[in-house]
């Protein structure tokens, strides 16, 4: 609803989250939530030494500014990125911590 009304007001897509840095940690983790007896499904995240951060419509951000330095994803991201990988994240949103897109960085 929110992403919906900022697009309207700006007439474009809502900015998001764009990390890159060192993993320091790895994990899985069970996501809480309150929508009933059901569970979701078990989830990956990824703890970050954040190197850079910006929005996707071009403004930097200070690294220390991303707190927690902490993102989530599907448990099959646990394979290809273990801890010591450089790696860029993309988030699906400017404040979430949900991947949208990762990738090994030089």
């Amino acid at each position: 609803m929110l992403g919906k009304l900022l697009r309207k007001l700006g007439g474009g897509e809502a900015p998001r989250l764009e990390v890159e840095g060192v993993v320091i940690e790895t994990g899985r983790h069970q996501p809480r939530t309150h929508l009933g007896p059901q569970q979701p499904a078990e989830e990956a995240y990824v703890g970050l030494e954040i190197a850079s951060a910006r929005l996707s419509d071009g403004r930097v951000l200070a690294p220390a500014q991303v707190v927690p330095a902490e993102f989530s994803g599907p448990v099959a991201l646990l394979a290809p990125f273990e801890v010591g990988a450089k790696v860029q994240i993309v988030c699906s949103t400017l404040t979430g911590r949900e991947i949208a897109e990762i990738r090994r960085s030089n």
